[in-house]
């Protein structure tokens, strides 16, 4: 149940603050990816690697922990944003070196701290594995 609630906090957060920054008048169009990278990426790709990784968790029944919840969160509200705007409010100026400024929202913060913990959790399972069973 806690997992549910920060997801449900995460995505309010992140609808609250992009209709604060677009009331304001302080936001970007993002029509790429996380950072505002890749203009124009296709997005059917992106969904179609989210519906992959929602299938993946129902089928193997994965626990719905912190990190699916940020991932999860993330995703949510940048969808809505597709949905609606067909772009992504991106709000949060980032200073990037050889990038300029790059724009990101809440989402996308925890979208790719979710993935991040995703990486360390998998590379911590792995490091658990004796070295027999791991390469069999």
């Amino acid at each position: 149940m806690k997992n549910v609630l920060i997801f449900l906090f995460v995505l309010l957060a992140d609808q609250t603050t992009k209709c604060f920054a677009v009331t304001n008048m302080n936001w970007h169009v993002n029509t790429g990816i996380s950072f505002g990278l890749f203009p124009n990426f296709p997005m059917w790709i992106f969904f179609a690697l989210v519906f992959l990784m929602f299938c993946l968790k129902v089928v193997y029944r994965i626990e719905f922990d912190l990190k699916w919840s940020l991932f999860m969160a993330g995703v949510s509200g940048n969808l809505i944003d597709r949905i609606r705007f067909r772009y992504v409010v991106d709000w949060i100026p980032l200073p990037f070196p050889f990038f300029g400024s790059l724009h990101v929202n809440i989402a996308d913060i925890a979208l790719i701290t979710g993935f991040i913990c995703f990486i360390f959790d998998g590379l911590k399972k792995s490091s658990q594995e004796e070295p027999d069973q791991r390469y069999h």
